[in-house]
């Protein structure tokens, strides 16, 4: 069963089991959308929308939500338009928090915006990058996007 999560701007509630909040980015422009989902021993997030400063503590409060004791996460960007330095902050300490559990954290699929703004700051070195979510759920390191 996948959770999924909407942020447009309402506090969080639960319909069908479910997963719902809804909420607005300081500009008035931020919405971010994520799903959760099993695939093998990970836990993939869809994410869709602008990760940035008005929407990381989104993320990683759904991160916290949605893992509980999970330790491995596929983060797929296919459906970020965005994402700046204060979310890539964000990324790394989630990276961190599922490494020192014993985990990981493996991002997926970025497009060409995303990928570019990671490629600029050297992302890749601190949170491995894959080019699909297959490829990041298996550690594929042939398709392991280097930066």
């Amino acid at each position: 069963m996948a959770s999924t999560i909407v942020l447009l701007h309402s506090p969080r509630t639960c319909i069908d089991g479910m997963m719902s909040q809804t909420a607005t980015g300081g500009d008035g422009l931020g919405t971010l959308r994520m799903d959760k989902a099993r695939d093998g021993h990970a836990v993939v997030i869809r994410v869709a929308g602008h990760l940035d400063l008005g929407t990381r503590g989104w993320l990683a409060d759904f991160v916290d939500g949605a893992l509980g004791p999970e330790l491995w996460l596929v983060v797929d960007l296919r459906g970020v338009a965005l994402c700046d330095a204060a979310a890539m902050s964000t990324l790394i300490s989630i990276a961190e928090a599922r490494r020192s559990r014993g985990g990981w954290l493996r991002l997926a699929a970025p497009g060409d915006i995303v990928a570019r703004a990671f490629e600029v700051v050297a992302f890749g070195q601190f949170v491995p990058i894959y080019a699909s979510v297959v490829a990041a759920v298996a550690g594929d390191e042939t398709e392991r996007i280097k930066n």
